[in-house]
């Protein structure tokens, strides 16, 4: 077994991690510019550390008054996520409900410099917490773009043909997992797909925000 299949397979239970934001720390002042690892139009994601194991996950706060938000759409995708178990699909323990100060949640925007259009948060805000695996990542798409930049001043040098293997295999192992769960990803491009510390893909971004357009 591969030790990528051993961390995966080392499976933990939401309630063994944290099931509120009491139950994580969040990170010291100074490191609050990388550990918050993306920002969307009503939701965050955020690096913390669980206070029952001292190991670090990803926690995507979703804030539930957002306009494109569907409670019925989140909790069906997140529960059909929650049951996929694949070395190659990022692992989602579950959810829990909480509450994020106004001040918080600004503070993120504004971090990410994408303040929203109309006025700040002035209330708290119910948030739902989707708690993921801790990937030390980059994405496919920046790992294409630093790959050119780095040899943009010699002739083309292709990339290595093992790792194109090697990712592709693992792609489709993901998918054919999936079609064998009747499960579809929806929105599969190369900034969903993660590449942790060894180059291993993990496959993101489960599509939880119900759209007007669908």
């Amino acid at each position: 077994m591969s030790e990528q299949s051993k961390d995966f397979n080392s499976v933990q239970n939401l309630s063994d991690i944290g099931t509120s934001l009491s139950d994580f720390e969040e990170m010291s002042n100074q490191d609050k510019n990388y550990t918050i690892l993306d920002v969307d139009r009503s939701d965050y994601v955020e690096k913390m550390k669980s206070k029952k194991n001292n190991k670090y996950y990803m926690i995507k706060k979703i804030v539930g008054n957002g306009k494109h938000f569907s409670k019925i759409n989140f909790k069906r995708e997140t529960q059909i996520q929650s049951q996929l178990n694949h070395e190659n699909i990022i692992r989602l323990y579950g959810y829990f409900e909480d509450i994020e100060k106004a001040d918080k949640i600004n503070e993120i925007y504004e971090i990410k410099g994408k303040i929203f259009k109309q006025e700040k948060f002035l209330e708290d805000a119910k948030i739902y917490c989707l708690v993921f695996e801790f990937i030390e990542h980059d994405n496919l798409d920046n790992y294409l773009k630093k790959y050119r930049k780095k040899h943009e001043e010699n002739d083309y040098i292709p990339i290595e043909q093992d790792f194109i293997i090697k990712i592709l295999t693992q792609i489709l192992s993901a998918l054919n997992y999936m079609k064998s769960k009747s499960v579809l990803h929806r929105d599969l491009k190369l900034d969903n797909l993660l590449l942790d510390k060894n180059n291993n893909i993990k496959i993101n971004s489960f599509d939880f925000i119900s759209s007007n357009e669908r």
